[in-house]
């Protein structure tokens, strides 16, 4: 018995048919497809090598899948074994079954750890475009949530592969989609259900590779938020996944017509994390957007204090500094930093337009082109009232971003629209600012790789 679906899979492939099939999505599809066809194809696999391999896992190559990186410094240790491993997986003389369960016995240990279905399935989808979905927990909770999931699909990862794979490509054909395009549409329904949508790479494939060091720890620390953000998420999407598989196991293997009705019942009255999470997503949303703003003042902070450093004359000014503030730095360098952070606090506690102003006035430079202001400001003025008034709108908001007066005493409700918005422009907005500081002023730049820098903040890290 199939219980009603929470989303229309119908609804839901025409809502977002327009967004996963653009020209442009199209063509990094086409690109991305024709790139690692070539790279996991059978006379290219004796050659495979572990930064092939590795590249694939990256979200900015494949386009598509985020997180699979995690564990590819482990996949790959054994390059022989992942090769050999890899030649059964596409081995297309074979049968889908067969080699899945060669690679994943369903009563013992998997032939290469990590190589899991969230790898291994985008892997067959790139060498088969047309004959293989991917499986990942997405996957499961978008079938649970259209009630599609296949009631036969059993326990051993190679039963549950073929039927949920047959249910992907009956999808693909019935709505004229491609599977790789049918994998993004399901990627996002759970999204749907917990108000939200995954963030976007915002810049990411961007980021320069060279800077100031405050252009490095910003992008280091925007890397940082992003990847917490998304490391929610994906708790949240694992664990409703698991749960859905565990029930759906349980009601498909139940032989008591009354236990499965009421293991049915309880399925519909339960409240995942998902659910969990849609009623307190403002609070996490807050604390994303804060983090952010926090994070791009202080690269303005950084900035200035390069500047002061690098071009002593930018120091001179009317204002004035008490004495005992002085002689409470140890050296000039403490001394400037606390300069440049007073000012820029200062400045931000005023208005974002004070920020422009300065920087336009005293530097030449533009924070950001002047149809983008208003936003910033609006998102420095949200961090405003999230850390001092909880979020409620007061007369400073008002009066500093235009909004109507009767907002005054109502909460400013935030949405993923306006993380989406906003954390892209960020580091875009930094990107150019920093080269237009570079070349102006003539500040030194460095030398960083930001994701080699965020893997060594992880590994360095203890819990």
């Amino acid at each position: 018995m199939t219980q009603p679906a929470k989303i229309d899979i119908t609804t839901l492939v025409e809502a977002l048919r327009a967004t996963v099939t653009t020209p442009t999505r199209v063509e990094e599809n086409k690109a991305m497809l024709e790139r690692y066809g070539r790279v996991f194809s059978p006379s290219h696999l004796p050659h495979l090598t572990a930064d092939e391999f590795k590249s694939f896992l990256l979200y900015k190559n494949n386009k598509h899948w985020w997180a699979i990186h995690r564990h590819g410094n482990l996949i790959t240790k054994d390059m022989p074994k992942l090769r050999e491993a890899l030649g059964i997986l596409l081995d297309e003389a074979q049968p889908i079954r067969h080699r899945l369960d060669t690679l994943f016995p369903k009563n013992g240990p998997s032939m290469i750890k990590w190589l899991g279905p969230a790898v291994s399935t985008p892997i067959l989808l790139v060498s088969q475009p047309e004959r293989y979905g991917v499986l990942n927990r997405r996957t499961v909770s978008a079938l649970k949530l259209t009630s599609l999931w296949p009631e036969g699909a059993g326990s051993g990862f190679a039963q549950r592969y073929s039927a949920v794979n047959s249910v992907l490509t009956d999808l693909a054909r019935r709505y004229n989609l491609a599977l790789l395009e049918l994998d993004e549409v399901l990627g996002k329904a759970e999204d749907v259900t917990v108000g939200t949508e995954a963030m976007p790479a915002g810049g990411a494939d961007e980021i320069p590779k060279v800077g100031t060091s405050a252009c490095r720890d910003f992008f280091l620390s925007w890397g940082e938020i992003n990847a917490f953000f998304h490391l929610i998420l994906d708790m949240v999407g694992y664990i409703e996944g698991t749960v859905a598989i565990m029930r759906q196991s349980l009601i498909d293997t139940t032989t008591d017509e009354q236990d499965r009705d009421r293991l049915r019942s309880e399925e519909d009255a339960w409240e995942g994390p998902a659910a969990r999470l849609r009623k307190r997503q403002q609070f996490l949303f807050e604390i994303i957007l804060v983090r952010h703003v926090e994070n791009y003042l202080n690269y303005l902070s950084g900035l200035l204090f390069d500047i002061f450093t690098q071009r002593p004359e930018t120091l001179k000014s009317s204002e004035k500094i008490a004495l005992d503030q002085v002689l409470s730095h140890d050296n000039m360098d403490d001394l400037i930093r606390t300069i440049a952070q007073t000012k820029v606090d200062s400045l931000s506690h005023q208005s974002f337009y004070d920020l422009v102003a300065y920087f336009g006035e005293h530097f030449g430079l533009a924070l950001f082109p002047q149809g983008q202001v208003a936003l910033l400001a609006e998102a420095v003025q949200t961090r405003n009232i999230s850390v001092h008034t909880r979020c409620i709108i007061n007369e400073r908001y008002v009066k500093r971003t235009g909004a109507p007066e009767l907002l005054i005493g109502t909460k400013r409700d935030l949405s993923m629209e306006d993380l989406a918005g906003l954390v892209p422009l960020l580091a875009d907005g930094v990107r150019k600012l920093d080269g237009q500081a570079r070349k102006k002023l003539k500040l030194r730049g460095t030398r960083f790789d930001v994701e080699k820098l965020l893997d060594a903040s992880v590994s360095s890290a203890s819990i």
